[in-house]
């Protein structure tokens, strides 16, 4: 019975355009995920055995000390300017919201003009 249900709910949705780019979209951004997740399945023990020998504790540390960095930064710097931008009236503040969008953009705008520049 639940399968009935479960197929009839299925068979109700309507995609429309938007669900349909929605969709697409997310099966792009996942793919480079799914390719990594794909290697767990083919078997390359003497290149984890090799990794883990040599940089892999390295890549490691390094990665869970940047994620505690970016948290903490975050925390202090993010948080806080938002809340104040929200909680309080001062001169400059709508020209501050929009600065603190900045940011979200400067990251893929070096990426790409980064690329544009090599030869």
């Amino acid at each position: 019975m639940l399968t009935s249900a479960l197929s009839m709910r299925l068979l109700s949705l309507k995609l429309d355009s938007w669900s349909i780019g929605v969709l697409m979209t997310a099966l792009m951004l996942s793919l480079p995920m799914l390719v990594v997740l794909s290697y767990l399945f083919e078997p390359s023990g003497e290149i984890w055995r090799h990794l883990a020998a040599t940089v892999l504790q390295d890549y490691v540390t390094n990665s869970l000390l940047l994620m505690l960095g970016v948290a903490i930064g975050v925390l202090l710097l993010g948080v806080s300017t938002a809340w104040l931008t929200s909680m309080c009236q001062f001169p400059g503040r709508a020209l501050f919201e929009w600065a603190l969008l900045l940011p979200m953009m400067a990251n893929p705008h070096w990426n790409s003009s980064g690329r544009m520049n090599r030869k």
